[in-house]
């Protein structure tokens, strides 16, 4: 018994393997903080542009349908308005 624990303590084969191993995933995990940095860059930018194009909407839409008021009450009928009473 005395034997095994000898030459597991002798043993550098596996310091050499997880060295290796230890640098492989330092790179892969600096390579995936790097990459996660550019998708969440790239989210936030679209989530600009979309906020951007939600704060260029206007209601001239709704202001031409007011004024043609589709055949008079129509358009009220059409909204649930009431103040279009005439």
């Amino acid at each position: 018994m005395l034997r095994i624990l000898k030459a597991l303590r002798d043993d550098e084969f596996g310091v050499i393997i997880s060295a290796e191993l230890v640098l492989v995933l330092t790179i892969a995990v600096l390579a995936m903080v790097s990459g996660l940095n550019e998708v969440a860059t790239a989210i936030n930018t679209e989530l600009n542009d979309l906020s951007n194009a939600f704060g260029h909407l206007t209601s001239d839409w709704l202001q031409r349908l007011w004024q043609q008021q589709l055949q008079g009450q129509e358009f009220c009928r059409w909204f649930h308005l009431d103040r279009c009473s005439r």
